[in-house]
C-alpha cells in the first residue's frame, strides 16, 4: 500500500480590528494549506478556521473552531501571502459559495479532494 504525504502550512489571519487580550493580538480566522501528490499529480487545498472570541470564556477556552474550505484565491486575498505557481495550479477547485452562505465543513469527507 502506498501512501500519501502532506506538507502543512499555517498561519493566523491578522486583521487591524484583533481582539487584544493580555497585550497580545488574537485572530479570529487561522489559514492552513494542505499540499499533496495524488497518483503522481499535486494538489494543494486550503482551508480557513475560524473561532468565536466574543466572549471572555471563548477568549479563555479558546472555543471550537469551525473549519471552511477555500479557494486559493481567497486564502491569498486574506493573508496577503503570494504561493508559488505550482501550488496555486494545484488549488484550482470549482467556484466555492460566497463566504455568506458557505458552510462549515463536519467531516474530512465533507471538503472537495
Amino acid at each position: 500500500m502506498s501512501r500519501t504525504y502532506a506538507s502543512v502550512f499555517a498561519g493566523p489571519v491578522s486583521r487591524r480590528d484583533d481582539r487584544v487580550y493580555r497585550g497580545v493580538p488574537l485572530p479570529s480566522k487561522y489559514w492552513k494549506l494542505l499540499v499533496f501528490r495524488e497518483q503522481g499529480v499535486v494538489k494543494a487545498r486550503a482551508f480557513l478556521l475560524t473561532q468565536d472570541l466574543d466572549s471572555l470564556r471563548a477568549v479563555l477556552a479558546l472555543d471550537q473552531f469551525r473549519v471552511y474550505q477555500v479557494s486559493m484565491g481567497e486564502l491569498q486575498a486574506r493573508t496577503q501571502l503570494q504561493f508559488p505557481e505550482v501550488v496555486q495550479e494545484a488549488g484550482t477547485l470549482p467556484v466555492f459559495r460566497t463566504a455568506a452562505r458557505r458552510k462549515p465543513l463536519a467531516y474530512a469527507e465533507d471538503g472537495t479532494w
